[in-house]
Parts: structure tokens; sequence; C-alpha cells
């Protein structure tokens, strides 16, 4: 039985995705648990905007704090991708891509790590400069989930369970 998808069908996460989605109709997108450790090194760990416009649910499985990877965020980062990033480059742009990692000194300055117990949900639009926060010690524990405008090609919902 998979309980994580129920969590996604509940009425409460519905709501939520209808009411921030209304005129983007926001479909779930992907479904996968994270651990990462100290020894663990990866892209989102580097602050970003993500390419493309999700809706993310992040679940901690674990208490997470600065020493364990807890989730990082600039608050109010959002406005300078909204008027920097009017038009968005293809999601297999490499110069789109390294704009999505350059981000202005006083945003970095700005990172806060949002710590929290175990059941913590984070909500949050991609559109804002985010990262996964680095494992100094023990381990990080994150259930996610995104939403997004499907294409054309209708991307694929997926499972997965992987160690970075």
């Amino acid at each position: 039985h998979n309980y994580f998808l129920d969590w996604l069908n509940s009425k409460f996460i519905k709501t939520i995705v209808e009411k921030v989605s209304e005129a983007r109709k926001y479909k779930l997108d992907h479904l996968y648990q994270t651990l990462d450790t100290p020894k663990s090194s990866h892209i989102a760990q580097d602050p970003h905007f993500d390419r493309m416009p999700t809706l993310k649910f992040m679940l901690y499985l674990n208490d997470m704090d600065k020493s364990n990877g807890a989730f990082v965020l600039s608050p109010g980062s959002h406005h300078w991708v909204k008027e920097n990033f009017k038009k968005r480059g293809a999601f297999n742009d490499d110069r789109f891509f390294k704009k999505t990692r350059t981000i202005p000194k006083p945003i970095i300055d700005n990172l806060i790590n949002l710590e929290g117990k175990a059941g913590t949900l984070i909500i949050f639009l991609t559109d804002c400069i985010h990262m996964q926060g680095k494992v100094k010690q023990n381990e990080s524990r994150i259930f996610r989930a995104g939403y997004r405008k499907q294409s054309r090609n209708k991307l694929v919902k997926y499972l997965k369970v992987f160690k970075r």
C-alpha cells in the first residue's frame, strides 16, 4: 500500500494544488524519497530556481536542521526570478540552466535554513532561490512531490526511492 499517494490524494493537498495552480492546472509530475548523507553531492545543493515552474511539497521524514541538510530558501527571491526570467529557456538549454544557478550575492546572503521536526511539511513554488542543505552529520530523509503544468508530451508520473 502506498501511503504517500494516499496523502497526496487527500482533500488537504488537492485543495492547495487547486488554489495555487488555478490558472495553470498543475498535475502530479514526480514523487520520490531522498536520502542524503555527508558523502552526498548533487546539483540540488547549489542555490537555484527550477527550470520548469513547479509546486513542490516536501515532507521531512526525520528531524532536520542545518547540520543534517535542512532545506534552504531565500525569502522574497521570487521577485528577482519573476523580473529577470519573464521568458523561460528550454529545459535542455545549457545557457538557461547556467542562468538558473547564477544568483546575485544579496539573494545568496539572504538564504535561510528551514529547520523542522519529522512530519514538517514545506510547500513552495520553485520560482524562488532554494537549495537542498548539505549534510554534515547524520542523514536527511525527505519525501518530495512536484506538480507542474503538463506539456504536450504528458510528463510521466513516477515513484522512486533512491540514494544520492
